[in-house]
């Protein structure tokens, strides 16, 4: 029954398989082609850099490469419904400062993370986010980990200076490392981008320039 119930929602599934049967769950690949995917999300009345009218705060990922940054902003809704707002890339770290003093119809971004998990530039990440989120609200580095490791946690917080990863009682309490739970949010997407309509509970909503944008949707769907 368990099963049956969690056919559609695949984190629920492995939530089943993982913690009720004790057997390795197996993530299918998306066989979705990037166009039916486009088609299914991207929404005719809703334009990119426009923010929707029950959008409650503004975040912004963004990856790091070795010659430039791409990022994505989200509008989030209280049910987790999430607008894509901005996309786009940044050729330097001045162009990422930029980037966060943007505003969308006079929306300030409230939360970033930004990717620290590439070894040559880890210091440097954490250096940048150090310095602007002096500036600019909880501009954080961020890594993921393998969900084995994560207990459970889709996340959690670490001291950036503290390599041992014990607590200790002074502490910047407005700057942190984002451990997220790789596993976990890679089965948000699947389920976001094949079983959920756009606008719906967990589900994404995309502006309808994104609809011929091949590269975005095959890297979403790698």
């Amino acid at each position: 029954r368990g099963l049956v119930d969690s056919t559609r929602d695949e984190a629920a599934r492995q939530n089943y398989l993982n913690s009720w049967r004790g057997v390795t769950f197996q993530r299918k690949r998306i066989q979705d082609e990037w166009d039916e995917v486009a088609e299914r999300l991207c929404d005719p009345d809703f334009e990119l850099r426009t923010v929707p009218e029950d959008v409650y705060f503004l975040t912004c990922g963004i990856d790091v490469q070795k010659t430039h940054f791409v990022f994505t902003i989200y509008g989030w809704e209280k049910e987790t419904q999430g607008h894509l707002v901005d996309y786009g890339e940044c050729d330097t770290w001045d162009d990422v400062e930029q980037l966060l003093d943007s505003t969308y119809e006079g929306w300030h971004l409230s939360f970033t993370l930004i990717d620290a998990r590439d070894g040559n530039r880890t210091e440097e990440v954490i250096e940048n986010c150090e310095r602007l989120t002096r500036r600019f609200r909880k501009v954080w580095p961020s890594m993921g980990s393998a969900s084995g490791l994560m207990g459970g946690k889709s996340f959690y917080l670490k001291d950036v200076n503290d390599r041992t990863n014990a607590r200790r009682k002074n502490v910047n309490r407005d700057f942190w490392m984002v451990t997220v739970n790789t596993g976990y949010w890679q089965t948000w997407i699947h389920n976001a981008l094949v079983h959920r309509e756009r606008g719906s509970r967990g589900g994404l909503r995309m502006p309808n320039s994104m609809l011929e944008d091949q590269d975005f949707w095959e890297q979403m769907l790698n």
